[in-house]
């Protein structure tokens, strides 16, 4: 259930349930995250899903 409606909140409740995740990526065509979340966001389109380009910078940022 998201939290006050911003996505942001119900990620960061995860990540709080689970301190073992220390890297993560965020990939959604919404962007309403944290600000601390940022750094970890990767905008796609709805039309156009996860493309190449964002994915080669995914993987540079999950293998940093």
């Amino acid at each position: 259930m998201l939290s006050e409606g911003v996505r942001g909140h119900e990620i960061q409740e995860w990540l709080d349930k689970h301190p073992e995740v220390t890297r993560y990526a965020i990939l959604d065509d919404d962007s309403d995250m944290l600000p601390e979340q940022m750094p970890n966001f990767f905008k796609t389109t709805f039309q156009n899903g996860l493309i190449e380009d964002i994915a080669k910078k995914v993987t540079e940022h999950l293998n940093a």
